[in-house]
């Protein structure tokens, strides 16, 4: 039994087919679309349902999108120059553009606005060969910019609290575990 945030995504256009297992959910900052991953591909498509139109059309994987504070603009993780980074693009689609570089996967975490009204990405990675493996938590710049780690601790999943103040998840738990 679909979900009603799933209930949108049946009707796929030139597919006449039911998405089945649609992955990574995010929707708008309004909540009248929603992004979706499925087959390897960005989807969106009505909250309220209707048609899902297809973003992203490449052989790597694009997965876990999320929209911009503004809503028009799509940060998404992919495997498109090889090791997994950040890209972005324009909510109705077209080409996107490359947030992150490097050989090292980065998994995006969110989106926020800075006080400043710059909008940033956080998002973490195990970019620096440190011998403890966990990630580390980091920060880019949606206009472009390198990634600058927010603080010295491991630790991955961060989010931005109101007052400015980053949580992030430290240590973490298998799913293996009890």
């Amino acid at each position: 039994m679909p979900t009603p945030l799933f209930a949108a995504l049946i009707a796929l256009p030139a597919l006449s087919a039911t998405v089945e297992l649609p992955r990574y959910p995010a929707s708008s900052p309004d909540g009248s679309q929603v992004v979706f991953t499925w087959r390897g591909d960005l989807w969106r498509a009505p909250a309220a349902g209707g048609e899902a139109v297809r973003l992203t059309t490449n052989p790597a994987d694009d997965l876990h999108a999320c929209f911009t504070p503004d809503g028009t603009s799509i940060v998404f993780e992919s495997t498109r120059e090889g090791a997994r980074n950040l890209w972005c693009m324009p909510a109705n689609g077209g080409e996107p553009r490359q947030l992150t570089f490097g050989d090292a996967a980065v998994s995006l975490a969110g989106i926020s606005k800075r006080p400043d009204g710059s909008v940033v990405v956080l998002c973490d990675s195990s970019r620096e060969g440190d011998l403890y493996r966990a990630p580390r938590p980091y920060v880019v710049p949606l206009d472009g910019g390198p990634m600058a780690r927010l603080h010295d601790a491991f630790g991955s999943h961060p989010v931005a609290g109101a007052d400015g103040v980053v949580l992030f998840e430290r240590g973490g738990n298998s799913w293996l575990r009890r």
